[in-house]
């Protein structure tokens, strides 16, 4: 699984907010679904696609840095923050951009972040363990006893 594309899960809707004990709410940021690689030094991210996107994020190398276990897999949304607000465009500019002479600017002009939700591998696997902890575009609801489907789009375990 490490370094190879996997589908991640995707959310199902909700149109209300449930008022449940066993449901964790969250700020659903508006970026890009990228699934962070990482095994010692090397780190590559992915899109929802399954697009190696590694070498457009020069961040993820401190992103790596940060993840202290040698191995895991995290599902993060990569963002573009502007006033504390994420902007989708600004981040899909930054994926858009192929040349390194137009990359290393952009990424002082449009730095790009991965805010974490889900820790899907680490040295230990944890994908099929409950929910504890996770995910400006909306909210997400996730409930405490779900696990992390691969390839899997909730309908009512995440919305």
């Amino acid at each position: 699984m490490l370094f190879t594309p996997i589908k991640p899960m995707l959310l199902g809707t909700g149109k209300e907010i449930i008022d449940n004990p066993e449901t964790i709410w969250d700020i659903k940021w508006d970026g890009w679904l990228t699934l962070i690689h990482k095994e010692g030094e090397r780190v590559e991210a992915y899109t929802r696609e399954g697009n190696n996107i590694t070498a457009k994020f020069p961040e993820l190398q401190a992103v790596g840095q940060a993840i202290k276990e040698h191995t895991a897999i995290i599902d993060a949304e990569g963002v573009v923050l502007r006033s504390g607000v994420s902007v989708f465009e600004d981040f899909a500019y930054r994926g858009s951009l192929s040349n390194k002479e137009k990359i290393k600017p952009a990424t002082l002009t449009h730095p790009a972040n991965f805010v974490a939700f889900d820790i899907l591998a680490t040295d230990k696997q944890v994908m099929k363990q409950p929910l504890f902890e996770m995910n400006m575009e909306g909210i997400v609801g996730k409930r405490r006893d779900s696990i992390y489907k691969v390839n899997h789009r909730s309908s009512n375990d995440w919305l």
